[in-house]
């Protein structure tokens, strides 16, 4: 493999105008420049890019942080990766997706002052969550795919517009006649933080059902199927009218799906159901097919990591794609009118 050396000699220069020619950070005379082009050309000499973007003091390199104890790896998480990474691709970043068993943000915090990371872009954001405070703190530049609540001033996020999905979703099931509605969630009893999503939405799905007169109440399980199948006989013995069920928890919603389909309960006829939380790409897998009002991931992961990006390179958000995703209503197989 040829050196930097072996090209200054071919090409008659200092191995310091070489790393000038291939860094940019002084100027060199275009036929100097063309000459050390032709020499690594001809030797196949193919630069260090990190050492090179260390030297420059940056690696220009963000990692997409979230932590997988409580759920695995969601079919969600992926998606929000693939935006944020392709973001990152088309503006000259490398993303590295970092799970966590934890919170602790210990060790990236020492990579980044290492030099080996720009910013980072966290998920799973809590209302009050510490890990923006320390990685602000030791001066790392922070995005999220979340917001915490608004005294902390996040300018740097990409989130939904909870308000505007808990609408839909009520606006719609009260056309059709549903008045007594289970809202399944993900089980937050015994966790070291509930994430903001889940109490904004909370929020919203109750303010809205005041408003559209729908009677919504509350139902926790974990993301197994398994679990999800087995609320549905608890809601039902709850709500003896009930006739649909929203759900912001995936993994419990196709097992309460499935659960319908082995008891002979008719869907939407006895109960209609709509997810606000699975991934278009997974619609396909449900028999049969649910109606969402899903989070468009891939270009919320896409919004975070441009506007984490914009906020390394210093340059303006006018033209960036939107801070907060509502998510479109698709009315496919579950949902109907309700039976008298």
């Amino acid at each position: 493999m040829a050196t930097r050396a072996e090209v200054a000699k071919l090409a008659g220069v200092s191995e310091a105008t070489v790393s000038y020619v291939i860094t940019g950070n002084r100027k060199i005379s275009i036929p100097v420049q063309k000459r050390v082009q032709k020499a690594m050309d001809k030797l196949g000499y193919r630069p260090n890019r990190m050492a090179q973007a260390l030297a420059g003091g940056k690696s220009r390199v963000i990692a997409l942080l979230f932590p997988t104890a409580a759920r695995g790896v969601a079919h969600v998480d992926l998606e929000y990766g693939l935006g944020a990474a392709q973001a990152a691709q088309d503006l000259g970043y490398h993303l590295v997706m970092w799970p966590t068993l934890d919170r602790s943000v210990q060790e990236v915090i020492a990579t980044a002052k290492s030099g080996l990371l720009d910013g980072v872009i966290l998920m799973e954001v809590a209302l009050h969550d510490e890990r923006v405070e320390q990685l602000k703190d030791v001066g790392i530049a922070v995005g999220l795919i979340g917001r915490t609540a608004t005294e902390f001033g996040d300018e740097v996020f990409a989130d939904r517009d909870f308000d505007t999905a808990a609408h839909t979703a009520l606006n719609y099931i009260a056309g059709l006649g549903h008045k007594e509605v289970a809202f399944l969630t993900e089980k937050t009893r015994g966790k070291p933080v509930v994430v903001a999503a889940l109490t904004r939405t909370k929020q919203a799905m109750k303010a809205a059902g005041k408003l559209y007169g729908v009677n919504v109440k509350n139902f926790e399980s974990t993301t197994d199927p398994d679990d999800g199948a087995k609320l549905l006989a608890p809601i039902l013995d709850e709500i003896p009218k009930i006739t649909a069920v929203i759900s912001l928890n995936p993994g419990a919603m196709v097992g309460l799906l499935q659960e319908t389909n082995s008891r002979g309960i008719s869907v939407p006829g006895r109960l209609s159901l709509l997810s606000m939380a699975t991934p278009e790409s997974f619609v396909s897998a449900t028999s049969p097919r649910l109606t969402t009002i899903s989070p468009p991931a891939y270009e919320m992961g896409d919004s975070a990591a441009r506007r984490l990006i914009a906020h390394l390179e210093g340059t303006g958000v006018e033209n960036l794609p939107p801070q907060l995703w509502a998510g479109e209503l698709v009315v496919r197989e579950t949902t109907g009118p309700a039976q008298a």
